[in-house]
Formats: structure tokens, sequence, C-alpha cells
């Protein structure tokens, strides 16, 4: 049973396009200098060399591997609608894999007079194979369940500390320096410049949109609230940039949509590159 339940477990390390080109491509640079390095199982036995061109006929034989793991990995399972999602497809399509190739290098480089003699060879070359994939196809599925669960975590951190910052209460003074009001950072949508008064626009989760008037200025309120996603955008506004859902050009102008309200916040030219640098 716990065999089973391994192997039907999710593998999605090779799922996205860009692991599987990593896969292919660590593959690829190991096969050349393998080869090149260690020239295994007796190949000069069995390949003949061009005068002084071993390394470029050893590097191009693990080129010629590369390609064929471009095939298999990119093409094949396309052409042939074979997903693997789970441990058991990967080890499956991994044993397809090495046999189809074992069978490639035996009849092109072996002299088969026999079924048996065939049988032979196959199952020499297929253990040469398999030892010579081994570690190649184990350090770059460790480097990738390493790269992913540091995708994970970092995506967890930002998670965490949006959530963190979405949660925590703005405090909006008057110009005495005096608490007149506190609202989460989250539920703020806009401020607004009335003469020596700010409009603050808020909206709590499913109720309408609520203003409140503070005497201060925006000027003032810059400041304090710097390190917080509140940018000025205009001479008159500031906004909540977490808000946003589109910046677009309306009649010639910028502006920023926010969720759930429908009147555009214009972002002028004077703080355009400010606010644009900080998105």
């Amino acid at each position: 049973m716990p065999n089973t339940h391994l192997l039907n477990r999710p593998f999605n390390l090779l799922m996205p396009v860009r692991s599987r080109l990593f896969f292919v491509a660590f593959i690829t640079i190991y096969l050349v200098l393998f080869l090149n390095i260690y020239k295994p199982y007796n190949l000069e036995t069995w390949y003949v060399f061009s005068n002084n061109k071993q390394v470029f006929e050893l590097g191009l034989l693990g080129l010629i591997g590369g390609l064929y793991f471009c095939f298999s990995q990119l093409l094949l399972p396309k052409l042939i609608k074979f997903r693997v999602s789970k441990v058991w497809h990967f080890a499956l399509w991994t044993l397809a894999e090495l046999a189809l190739l074992t069978l490639l290098l035996t009849v092109l480089y072996d002299d088969i007079r026999s079924f048996w003699q065939f049988v032979a060879e196959f199952s020499s070359n297929l253990k040469y194979v398999g030892l010579t994939l081994l570690p190649p196809y184990s350090f770059s599925l460790i480097l990738l369940s390493w790269y992913q669960k540091q995708q994970a975590i970092n995506e967890f951190r930002q998670k965490s500390k949006h959530h963190k910052v979405a949660n925590t209460l703005v405090q909006f003074t008057d110009e005495n320096g005096k608490i007149k009001l506190s609202i989460q950072l989250s539920e703020i949508l806009y401020l607004v410049s009335m003469d020596n008064y700010v409009e603050i626009y808020y909206q709590i989760e499913g109720e309408q949109v609520r203003k409140e008037l503070i005497r201060n200025s925006l000027k003032n309120l810059e400041e304090p609230l710097q390190q917080l996603p509140i940018r000025r955008c205009h001479r008159s506004y500031m906004i909540n940039t977490s808000k946003i859902t589109i910046i677009k050009r309306l009649e010639k102008k910028q502006v920023a949509m926010l969720k759930g309200i429908q009147e555009p916040i214009p972002i002028s030219k004077t703080y355009h590159s400010h606010f644009k640098s900080f998105l």
C-alpha cells in the first residue's frame, strides 16, 4: 500500500515547459562533459574517431543525445497525448525513454546477426544507458525540486507580507497631529484634497463606499503614509495602489480605475513618473 500510494502521488516537477527545458539542457551538458572526460564503456572500440576530432565528435554525440531528449520530453508527449502528472507516469515514461534510446543505439552501432544476439546487446546497452543517465536525471530533479520549494516559500512570504500590510490600521491625523480616524489599509480606496480638508473614501467589505472628512492636506499626509502603498497620483488625489484594477488613457489623460469605484482617478504628468516607478 505505501508503494502504491507513492506511485500515485502528483508529479509536477516537469509540468512547466521551462522545467523540461532545464531538464533537457542539464542532461545534454552532462552527456557532453561525461563522454569527453571519461570516454566510458570502451568507446574507442566501437566508435571510429576522425583524426584529432575526438573531442568534437564526442561532444556531437552528447548533443545528439540532447536532441533525442528534446524530442522525448517536449514533442513526443504531445504527439501521443501522454501527460506526466503522477509519479508512476514519470517512472513509466522514463523506462520507455531509456528503452527507446537503447534500441536506437543498438541498431545504429551494433552488428546484429541474430535475435538472441540482439537481446544480449540490448540488455548490455540498457545497463550502460541507465548508469549513464541516472546521475543527470537525479541531480536535475533534485535541483528542480529545490527551486520549486524556494518559489513556494517566497510566494508564501509575499502573501504573508501582503496579508500583514493589508491588515495594517492606518491612522489619519488632523493638521494639529491629533488622530481623527483609523481605518484598515485593505478598506481604504483613495483620498481627495478639498481646500483645507481631505476626504477619505473607504469601503468595508459588503457595504457601500463611505467617506470621512478631516482637516488636513495631502502634503502633510504623504510622509506618514510613505511606508504604505498609498501614493500621490495627482495634485488632488492619493490612491491605495493595491485597489487598482487597470491604468489606461481616457480622453488623452492617464487614469486609474479602482476596485468598486466607477469614477476614474486622474494621474497627472507631474506625478506620473514617480507613481509609475512605485508600481
